[in-house]
This record gives structure tokens, C-alpha cells and sequence, in this order.
């Protein structure tokens, strides 16, 4: 699953140009990377704790094709077991019993345990312990401190990622799609959500009368504060119609934005589209399909229990055009390639970047049994 993930994503940045659901590029590039490199350090700091010969390093490539090559046999083991009826054989390795190693802690850890804390003090005289020839000398204080430095920079970093996580904005693949129903123009403002018009015929507006304006307003509010950054592209596709034999032009204006009540009565703007003028074919009764584009002038926080507003402006009147919605026909709507986003609470886990050591450091206090009779 994996492999599969990270050739899923590779395939929907690189090839489709889309977004993965419930995902922002950063955070999906950003996650590629870390599972990608994961195996690679992980070997690289078990050899450097076991204080391996520089030789041996150059296994680490071996290691991660090695990972890749295997994992078309582990998920086709794993759907094996999952469905055969009896369990394959098992096979124990043969073992020597010796154990030709002693058992110490690792030299790259207690040198690590030395460059940040000094030598171990014996309880009696406050004396350092002895230490042995092979081990490694112990850090000065200056360097002690430089090694304290280095662990609260990744510790700081580790706390950055945890806020970042925070203020993450999730991208909905698709974008959002809030189609225009209802209403009664321009006395009457109508209703916006994402559910396609499923009625045969269109709602009507002779884009007669210049000035003249009309709303459509989301019935239910937001549910938690919501981002809309400049980044984010909007485009608004309607549908008109020409009554005249010649071609007409027209224009109109619009503005998305939020407001506290349902009516829109004061709205905050999100992003505006200015006097867009489109000029329709000539032949009389034929519907046409528009679809301008526009962007905010900045990143808007949209407040907890706001509802969305779209309103249309006659710039350049005529009366020979009308604006057409809410059918399977004229199925007129605005859409976003970034609208929702919701923040991703993750900051809590970095909590367990505590728990795990302390837990860890208890086990370590209890006596260890002998070894003796044990075969490795």
C-alpha cells in the first residue's frame, strides 16, 4: 500500500495535474519524501550506533532496492494467508548458540550519551567512572553545549512541523461546485449549494436594466473557520440566451463573498469579478455556455457560522439577453479548484515524542534476566 500511494500521488501531480483528496501538495510532496527516505536513515543510523566499518554503508543502497524488489512477494504472501484454507510451513533458522559478540550498549550511543551529559559520575566520591581504552574521550563542555544546541534545533523543528500540521489547508480534489437555484430576479434572491439542478426547465433574468442585482446565498452555515487563499482560481459558468436575430453583448459583474445572516445582507467580499462583457450568437432562441475565471486579491479567513453569498450585477444592459439557471440544461454555477479547507489537528502527537522515551527509559530500569541457556 505503500508503493501503491506513492505512485498514485507521483501519477496525479506529474501526469493527471490533479489533486488527491483530503491532501495540499506541500503535505503530499512532504510525506513522499519522509516515507521514501525512512528506510535509508533508518539503516544508516543503526549502522552508525553499531559503529559499522565505513564499508558497510554502501549495503544501505543495496537495502532500499532491495525493499522495492520484494514487496510484489510480501503482498502476494500476504493475500495468500489471507484467504488459503491451511497455513504454510515454518522454518526455524539453525543457530550455533554462541555468541561470539559481547553484550554492551551501543558505541555510537554512548558516545552520543557522553557528548550531551559528560561522564557518568559514580554516587561515592562524585569521581568519573572508569572508563575503558576503546571507548571514546569525553566531550568538553563547550562541546556538550554545541550538541544541546543541535538537539533543540531538531526539537524546535519537530514543534514547527506540529504547527505547520495545524494550519495545513486541505484541498478537495475536485474543487467545490455551488450551483445557483431558486429565486426570482432580481426581487427575489435564490439559493447556492453543490447539488446539480435536476429541473427541465431554467429559471429566467432579462439583463435589461443596468444596475440591477441579484443573490444567491448558501442555507446552512460554516461549521468551523474555513481558509480560501489567493492562490485559488473561481470560474463562474452560466448560461445565456439571445431572443434577438443579430448577436448581443452584454455585461455583468459579480462578487463572492460571506456574511453572518442568510439574507447577505452585508457581505464580505472573498473575490470579485469585474464588468465581464460577452457578446452571444446571432441566432435567435440558442442558449450559449460562458465561463470566466477570477482569483482573490488575498487569502480570506472565512469565521465560524458564515454563509456563503454570490451576487450578479447588470454592468451593460440588454434587453435582448437573458441569464438562465437551475435546469439540467443551464446547469449555471461557480466553481473552485481550492475552496473548503479544514485545518488538521495534529499537534497532539507530538506528545507522544515524550511518552515513548520515558516509557522506554523505565523499561531499561528493570533487571535483566541472565542470558544463560538462551540461543540466539
Amino acid at each position: 500500500m505503500w508503493l501503491l500511494g506513492n505512485i498514485s500521488w507521483l501519477l496525479s501531480e506529474i501526469v493527471f495535474k490533479v489533486h488527491v483528496p483530503e491532501w495540499t501538495a506541500v503535505m503530499g510532496w512532504s510525506l513522499l519524501f519522509t516515507n521514501t527516505l525512512a528506510l535509508p536513515l533508518m539503516n544508516i543510523s543503526g549502522l552508525t550506533l553499531e559503529a559499522a566499518p565505513r564499508k558497510d554503508y554502501s549495503g544501505v543502497i543495496g537495502a532500499f532496492a532491495l525493499s522495492f524488489l520484494v514487496v510484489p512477494f510480501q503482498a502476494y504472501a500476504a493475500f495468500k494467508g489471507l484467504f488459503e484454507k491451511n497455513e504454510g510451513p515454518w522454518f526455524r533458522t539453525p543457530k550455533t548458540g554462541r555468541i561470539t559478540d559481547p553484550i554492551t550498549h551501543l558505541k555510537g550511543l554512548l558516545k552520543l550519551r557522553k557528548w550531551l551529559f559528560g561522564p557518568k559520575r559514580t554516587p561515592g566520591n562524585g569521581k568519573p567512572h572508569h572508563i575503558a581504552p576503546t571507548q571514546p574521550p569525553v566531550a568538553p563542555s563547550s562541546a556538550r553545549r554545541l550538541g544541546w544546541v543541535a538537539a533543540g534545533a531538531m526539537s524546535l523543528a519537530l514543534i514547527g512541523v506540529g504547527i505547520g500540521a495545524v494550519n495545513a489547508p486541505v484541498v478537495e480534489a475536485a474543487g467545490t461546485a455551488f450551483y445557483l437555484h431558486s429565486g426570482t430576479c432580481p426581487s427575489t434572491n435564490g439559493t447556492l449549494n453543490s447539488t446539480s439542478p435536476a429541473g427541465a426547465t431554467s429559471a429566467t433574468w432579462a439583463l435589461g436594466t443596468a444596475s440591477q442585482a441579484c443573490k444567491w446565498a448558501t442555507t446552512s452555515s460554516t461549521t468551523g473557520s474555513q481558509i480560501i487563499v489567493a492562490s485559488d482560481v473561481f470560474t463562474f459558468t452560466f448560461w445565456a440566451s439571445n431572443s434577438h436575430s443579430g448577436s448581443q453583448t452584454a455585461a455583468i459583474s459579480a462578487v463572492f463573498g460571506y456574511s453572518s445572516a442568510s439574507t447577505c445582507t452585508t457581505v464580505t467580499t472573498i473575490a470579485s469579478m469585474p464588468s465581464f462583457s460577452f457578446t452571444l450568437a446571432s441566432l435567435a432562441g440558442a442558449t450559449q455556455e460562458i465561463a470566466p475565471t477570477f482569483s482573490p486579491a488575498s487569502n480570506i479567513t472565512v469565521p465560524t457560522g458564515s454563509f456563503f453569498c454570490w451576487t450578479i450585477t447588470v454592468a451593460t444592459a440588454n434587453t435582448n439577453i437573458s441569464f438562465l439557471w437551475d435546469a439540467t440544461t443551464t446547469t449555471t454555477n461557480l466553481n473552485s479548484s481550492q475552496t473548503i479547507f479544514i485545518p488538521e489537528l495534529l499537534l497532539a502527537l507530538v506528545g507522544l515524542g515524550i511518552i515513548i522515551p520515558l516509557a522506554a527509559r523505565s523499561r531499561l530500569r528493570l533487571p535483566l534476566k541472565s542470558h544463560r541457556g538462551y540461543r540466539t
